[in-house]
């Protein structure tokens, strides 16, 4: 049935959006399916975001029963089910943190974004509030601040200069019920999957702690979150981060330059003679304005009704402007 809905992008077989991938190549792709040891449910999503092939969900599910990482690390099932937080309507509204470690004399303060389900990890020397502080800055410099963080009553959370720092950024504090850690559940699910991973890489050994943690981090942004169905990236970023699975499909946005020194070498592109000159009369000028040749590297930067349009090439090594 699907045979009919195969078609070819620059000899690339593809399904969909999806490559196929032929026998020789499927090995490797599981492998890098399966580097962070990842379950069965996230690495068919994140299979199904570039790749595809005859028996693919089996082959998937074949390599995650058989990891014997896998088996040693499976977490125990829930023992009750507990009353979910309202899912908020915005991203980073409301954060979810806790502590992980020691490990190898190392803490990590894990935050958890409760509406994209993003993840930050930070690598600290120890726990204490001034450390926790300077940490939560750097991040709220990247993404702003919250409404809301929930925590533990670990005193590093209940101590005076951290509730002072979030009341001067107005961040309301809620803290979970002693001794349950389930009410805060995100945190503690993300401090169970760095511990996970930790120990399910640690047989790598050129590979640090923080690059261990880089790495499944980039991969967990980037595979659809089986509670929103998106990416943590789309729905904190606005948009899906590039990874090597998506570069294996063919681009066909538009062309690169290529010319030496930033020149458009493509005929018939608009900004450029088939010999790669530019080309100077106003009708090859204004279709290079409509075109806006080689929309990744390109810009049209000024349209004026006395002079023909000005289309500089930012490629290669340097700039051109032509006219």
């Amino acid at each position: 049935m699907r045979q009919t809905e195969l078609h070819t992008v620059k000899n690339v077989i593809m399904w969909g959006t999806r490559v196929v991938i032929p026998d020789t190549a499927r090995g490797s792709i599981l492998t890098e399916l399966h580097s962070c040891h990842f379950g069965m449910v996230k690495m068919k999503a994140l299979a199904r975001t570039a790749v595809w092939w005859p028996g693919i969900d089996r082959d998937v599910e074949t390599l995650a029963a058989r990891c014997y990482m896998c088996r040693v690390h499976s977490p125990s099932p829930p023992k009750e089910e507990l009353h979910p937080w309202q899912y908020p309507p915005r991203s980073w509204s409301r954060l979810h943190i806790d502590f992980a470690g020691p490990k190898n004399g190392k803490y990590f303060l894990v935050l958890v974004d409760a509406h994209s389900k993003w993840i930050e990890v930070a690598m600290m020397n120890s726990m204490e509030a001034k450390s926790t502080v300077k940490t939560l800055t750097g991040m709220f410099a990247r993404f702003g601040l919250p409404d809301v963080i929930v925590s533990d009553n670990a005193p590093t959370f209940t101590s005076s200069e951290f509730q002072q720092f979030l009341t001067r950024n107005r961040i309301d504090h809620r803290t979970i019920a002693p001794y349950c850690p389930q009410s805060n559940g995100l945190a503690e699910r993300a401090v169970r999957e760095l511990k996970v991973r930790l120990d399910k890489l640690s047989d790598v050994s050129y590979l640090s702690m923080q690059e261990v943690i880089d790495k499944w981090l980039f991969l967990y942004r980037v595979t659809p979150h089986a509670t929103t169905g998106e990416t943590p990236g789309q729905l904190l970023l606005g948009y899906k981060p590039i990874t090597r699975l998506d570069k294996l499909k063919p681009d066909i946005e538009g062309r690169d330059c290529t010319g030496a020194g930033g020149d458009c070498t493509g005929a018939g592109d608009g900004c450029g003679s088939a010999d790669g000159g530019p080309r100077s009369d106003a009708g090859a000028a204004s279709a290079a304005a409509e075109s806006c040749c080689c929309r990744r590297r390109r810009r049209v930067l000024a349209i004026s009704a006395n002079e023909p349009p000005v289309c500089r090439t930012v490629c290669g090594r340097g700039v051109r402007v032509f006219r």
